[in-house]
């Protein structure tokens, strides 16, 4: 499944390389919601934030997959495939059912600050979900702030290797910018479309 976005100076066979976790099912799906203030009320704990550290991560797991960590030029490494990036304002009413649907479960979540000095607001959803086990309730101010209109979005697959099997995972990061109160502005709706995403 080929995807829309080609990343400048990304080759064919990086671009073939990365295109091939499109084909797997999402095993978790973070949904980061960035802010320029605190929010009160998410309920969710604070952790440090160290992007040196991240980014070490990221180029030896780009290493253990064969994929150049700075392929896509943004000065920074990774190993995922950009699938979405909606810059004109972006709705996600949908995106809690959808992942319901997919049987992505909310397992937790936290907060940080990023190296921009944005807050980020981290939720987990996961397959990975024990049986017969309680369901985290998703928090009430979560819900409140995912039924606004963002700014911006940009949607991630992700290859990652799992601890236990060693076997490449896929988990995809939405990442939404700048919630606003305004609900009467003019914004796409992002779907899940099968292994992928939409702004429709």
């Amino acid at each position: 499944m080929a995807r829309q976005i080609v990343q400048k100076g990304e080759t064919e066979h990086e671009q073939k390389s990365r295109d091939v976790i499109l084909t797997q099912p999402r095993r978790a799906v973070l949904v980061q919601i960035l802010t320029s203030e605190v929010i009160p009320g998410m309920g969710l704990a604070k952790r440090d934030y160290n992007e040196e550290v991240i980014n070490e991560k990221r180029i030896v797991e780009a290493k253990k997959l064969s994929l150049d960590p700075m392929a896509y030029m943004r000065g920074q490494p990774d190993t995922g495939t950009q699938v979405e990036n909606g810059k004109n304002g972006v709705r996600v009413s949908l995106l809690l059912g959808q992942l319901h649907e997919k049987g992505l479960r909310y397992v937790g979540g936290w907060w940080h600050t990023n190296a921009k000095d944005k807050e980020v607001y981290n939720l987990l959803f996961s397959v990975d979900f024990p049986v017969g086990g309680e369901e985290v309730p998703l928090p009430e101010k979560a819900k409140e702030i995912l039924a606004r209109r963002f700014g911006s979005c940009v949607v991630w697959a992700n290859p990652r290797t799992h601890k236990e099997t060693n076997k490449r995972i896929r988990t995809d990061s939405i990442v939404l910018n700048n919630p606003s109160a305004k609900q009467d502005a003019l914004a796409d709706e992002l779907l899940i479309v099968g292994n992928t995403y939409r702004l429709v």
